[in-house]
């Protein structure tokens, strides 16, 4: 799936385009997901269908929008749903398309190259996506009082921290040291899975922003 700056960029371009009440709270629910250890816990909190084994595998963020219908003007909640949706996307255009599980089964060394990649890429999408004001605004973020139950509150406040210590990566790259993947690949994904998102959203009855700022900055 995609890295965690990835899902912060994605829910922001997302933010620049549909009304949100609180983006702070938006930002946390767009990483919150990923905020679980082990691969059950992942699995549920994905709402995961299918198999990588026989390429079938996919994230039903539509189950995710059933059960909390009720909540989808939460900002949280809908930040929530853009990270699934995300997910999706990451699954068809990027893992199912590279025939990723059969790599990884063929050269284990290549799921450290993929989380490799990601660290690298961390301070390549920083620059591209003028990532500051990104980081502040996660920061300023306040955890909900409750949560949805798929996610544990230690574990999320856990996450947040590491996902703000991803923007202290200081070590410059280039797309020359990339094994896995291409910044044109990933750049590729942000916009597809974001224009994806704001998609759904709209169908949920979320409204288009009036005056939209400039994507990524």
């Amino acid at each position: 799936m995609g890295s965690r700056l990835m899902h912060l960029i994605i829910a922001r371009q997302v933010a620049e385009k549909i009304e949100i009440f609180d983006r702070p709270r938006f930002l946390l629910g767009g990483i919150a997901p990923d905020a679980v250890h082990g691969r059950e816990l992942k699995t549920k909190s994905h709402y995961y269908e299918g198999s990588v084994e026989d390429g079938t595998r996919r994230v039903n963020f539509e189950n995710f929008i059933q059960k909390y219908r009720g909540e989808m003007r939460d900002s949280f909640t809908l930040g929530y749903v853009v990270h699934l949706v995300a997910d999706d996307v990451w699954m068809t255009d990027i893992y199912f398309k590279k025939d990723m599980k059969h790599r990884i089964d063929a050269d284990p060394s290549v799921l450290e190259k993929w989380h490799s990649d990601f660290r690298k890429l961390n301070s390549m999408l920083i620059d591209l996506f003028d990532c500051a004001g990104l980081e502040r605004e996660l920061a300023a973020a306040d955890f909900p009082d409750t949560l949805i139950e798929e996610i544990e509150i230690n574990n999320l406040r856990e996450f947040t921290e590491e996902t703000l210590g991803d923007f202290q990566s200081t070590k410059l790259f280039s797309g020359k040291d990339l094994e896995i993947y291409s910044v044109e690949e990933i750049t590729a994904y942000i916009k597809s899975a974001a224009d994806q998102a704001i998609r759904v959203c709209g169908s949920l009855g979320i409204k288009e922003r009036q005056r939209s700022g400039r994507i990524g900055h």
